[in-house]
């Protein structure tokens, strides 16, 4: 008799032993450290490879390997490969495409149910690491200068089976706010994904699909003003965003007591969205908005 691969003899141990994880995708760096780590004990062949050991995963259903496609302005610059159990999702993939990822912005609002329209692609926040303190303050000059302009949006981004992944690199927040569902996908929570939407409304379907979900997230009886504005405190903006948010609040219809925590010294005029060709302005929150809205 043939003697049986010892991938095979252990097939269903390593099997169960994914099946009993919580994740559903895989990098290369941490499946090689499963790999490694369980080799001896799963009792694999001396001569098995990391890449052998892949190839027996996804010829035993165990695992699919899936090439993303990454892109910079249009011109594919390679491949991430991400190695993902059965039922795994584009929305995984991406919240899996590197260590400090989440979805975000019009993806987040989605997913927390703070709008109905379905995203055409995929946003994903990547956190940048700490960076030192430069001392920027603001002045009217730099925050119209700023604002007059276009939003600069990111041009990196991953393709998956059709489906295109925004990929935007984030502030240092410690991932702050992010939340992770029963499906292990990385995503901002409410708070923070109405403050993300308010800060960059390009990446959130512009101000009046971010003003139709601050009237969404005041429907859900668990929005807590306190969370709200802490969260808002921590993310230590140099932009007078509250100006924005208190806006938004008011036309949202929001208690006066949520409004007032947004009344922070107002010391500058700000803007809702950038590059505004025809504005409006509401003195009560300084703030020029897009006409009509």
């Amino acid at each position: 008799m043939a003697n049986i691969p010892k991938f095979v003899k252990a097939k269903e141990r390593i099997s169960s032993y994914f099946n009993q994880r919580w994740e559903m995708v895989y990098r290369i760096q941490e499946l090689q450290t499963v790999f490694y780590n369980n080799k001896t004990q799963w009792q694999l062949s001396n001569s098995m490879t990391f890449d052998s050991f892949t190839e027996s995963l996804q010829k035993a259903g165990i695992l699919t390997r899936n090439e993303l496609e990454l892109h910079e302005a249009n011109n594919m610059t390679g491949t991430k490969v991400l190695f993902s159990r059965p039922g795994s999702t584009p929305l995984m993939l991406a919240s899996g495409l590197y260590p400090k990822a989440y979805l975000s912005h019009f993806t987040a609002l989605f997913l927390n149910n703070l709008t109905e329209q379905i995203p055409k692609k995929i946003y994903v926040t990547n956190e940048q690491s700490k960076k030192p303190f430069k001392g920027t303050i603001a002045s009217q000059q730099a925050i119209d200068n700023a604002f007059a302009k276009e939003q600069k949006v990111s041009e990196t981004f991953a393709v998956f089976e059709g489906t295109q992944i925004s990929i935007l690199t984030g502030k240092n927040t410690q991932r702050l706010g992010v939340y992770t569902d029963n499906d292990n996908i990385n995503y901002t929570n409410v708070y923070r994904t109405l403050i993300d939407a308010t800060v960059r409304p390009a990446y959130s379907g512009g101000p009046q699909v971010v003003l139709n979900s601050f009237k969404n997230a005041l429907d859900q009886t668990d929005f807590s003003i306190n969370k709200f504005t802490a969260t808002l405190k921590r993310m230590d903006f140099v932009y007078p965003y509250h100006q924005a948010i208190g806006f938004y609040m008011e036309r949202a219809g929001y208690p006066t007591r949520y409004l007032d925590a947004m009344r922070l010294p107002m010391p500058y005029k700000f803007y809702l969205n950038y590059g505004m060709q025809y504005k409006e302005y509401d003195s009560n929150w300084k703030i020029f908005y897009p006409k009509g809205m």
